[in-house]
């Protein structure tokens, strides 16, 4: 769902990394400019290549991943901006002077506090139609059928899983 947004928003370029290959496919379907197997391939270096060594001025980590939030502050330009929107396993080993505070950046977590203006401002994109997010949602059940829904949302091989009435 992120990808439409930033780029109606006007990101000039966007990177999704995962190590679904299925959720990578999402990714360049919902229109990512590069996709990066978080797995299998060099994501800082990947990216530092495609912005010529000079990182990202954006980072939303979704996944709360430890090794996914250490790439993404070393990808982070100085003065940068920081969603932090995955939960992490538990603790683990940050660097702040580095990451954070010697960059200047700017972290934001999950508040509840604008949750209303972003719904508004979610509803104007897609009633002017600047965003499409049919692809994301990839699988429908009818409520009865909740068991398939969530054996298909724990198979990592969706979408958004809608259930109706």
């Amino acid at each position: 769902m992120t990808i439409p947004v930033v780029k109606a928003g006007g990101a000039r370029a966007i990177y999704a990394t995962d190590i679904s290959p299925y959720r990578l496919a999402l990714a360049r379907r919902m229109g990512a400019d590069l996709v990066i197997n978080a797995a299998e391939e060099d994501v800082v270096g990947i990216i530092l290549e495609a912005t010529e060594g000079e990182g990202v001025d954006v980072l939303l980590e979704m996944s709360g991943a430890p090794s996914a939030i250490h790439q993404g502050f070393t990808l982070l330009k100085d003065g940068g901006e920081v969603a932090l929107l995955g939960l992490s396993p538990g603790p683990f080993e940050f660097d702040l002077n580095n990451h954070v505070i010697f960059k200047g950046a700017t972290v934001h977590g999950i508040i509840g506090r604008r949750l209303w203006e972003t719904w508004f401002q979610m509803r104007g994109l897609l009633k002017a139609g600047v965003v499409d997010l049919s692809p994301v949602v990839t699988h429908r059940f009818a409520l009865d059928e909740f068991e398939q829904a969530f054996a298909a949302m724990a198979s990592g091989q969706s979408g958004k899983v809608v259930m109706f009435p």
